[in-house]
């Protein structure tokens, strides 16, 4: 079951509020060395760069080490699919990781950005090729509707955002490997976030997550707490993605120790109630009661 695991960098990036280099080290350490998890996944705009530089630091010589990282956002701004900047984004990837070979490259959230798929999937099908690349992947934009560019496209992998609160990919992707990202929906399953929350200012939730919606989310949060009240929301949440048959494997974004003592509880963990995952599902189809508060929703 840790297989199904993938480590998510994230949160160690620095673009949820401020890091300790040191501790940071520490953490991927523990995850990989003490806790046995090979995979990691990354991008190069996490912190500009910065996490894809420390993951190259900490394992340049661990050969079983797998990084999956993505092209498209490039590492200190900018929203680019041009071959050439592809390319440059693919160098800068390998020599920050400190590697001969990426496991997967997503492409990173693309919207109306790329008007010729076949040019760019030609490009990374030669990296393929080369065996700089082992597979291609798409990474979904949150709300953007795929379902034509899949309906002629083949990738090995698919990445989205699925969890307690957002279920739909699950249907839009019927048949693609998914790797589930946001399994805690940005913290909001953590259950240690309520209406009051403030987020840091260089914390990039604070930005989208407060006022009107934050208390709408919050709403949604006590329906799934009544689900099954003698269970946490991070439980729940997790027992819910790590058991999912529909998922490939879930992306679990760390940040702290306490995090990766989570994911290895989460493996002891069993799965929920049929009863548990229909409700789920209802609740979901129903947006929670909140019809008027659609707009709201995560």
């Amino acid at each position: 079951m840790k297989d199904k695991i993938v480590i998510g960098t994230w949160p160690i990036s620095g673009d949820w509020g401020p890091i300790d280099t040191k501790s940071t080290i520490n953490i991927l350490e523990q995850a990989y060395f003490k806790y046995g998890f090979k995979e990691f996944d990354t991008a190069p705009n996490y912190g500009n760069g910065f996490s894809e530089f420390i993951l190259g630091k900490i394992f340049y010589n661990q050969k079983d080490v797998v990084f999956n990282t993505k092209v498209g956002s490039q590492s200190f701004g900018g929203k680019s699919f041009e071959i050439d900047d592809i390319k440059r984004s693919v160098n800068e990837s390998l020599q920050r990781l400190n590697c001969q070979k990426i496991n997967t490259i997503y492409l990173h959230n693309p919207r109306s950005e790329i008007t010729n798929y076949d040019k760019v999937l030609n490009l990374l099908s030669d990296y393929k090729s080369q065996k700089i690349i082992r597979y291609i992947g798409l990474s979904c934009a949150k709300n953007y509707d795929y379902s034509e560019i899949l309906n002629n496209v083949e990738f090995d992998f698919i990445q989205d955002d699925i969890n307690l609160l957002s279920l739909s990919p699950l249907k839009k992707l019927n048949k693609q490997k998914i790797y589930a990202r946001s399994p805690l929906a940005s913290g909001l399953l953590s259950g240690r976030i309520n209406k009051n929350t403030v987020f840091n200012k260089s914390d990039h939730r604070a930005e989208w997550l407060k006022g009107e919606r934050l208390i709408s989310i919050c709403k949604r949060l006590d329906v799934l707490r009544n689900i099954s009240p003698q269970t946490t929301i991070i439980d729940l949440a997790l027992r819910f993605m790590h058991h999912n048959k529909e998922v490939y494997k879930t992306i679990y974004g760390i940040k702290k120790i306490n995090h990766l003592n989570n994911l290895i509880r989460l493996i002891k963990l069993p799965p929920l109630t049929n009863s548990e995952i229909k409700s789920i599902y209802k609740a979901f189809n129903n947006d929670y009661g909140l019809y008027d508060e659609k707009h709201l929703a995560y």
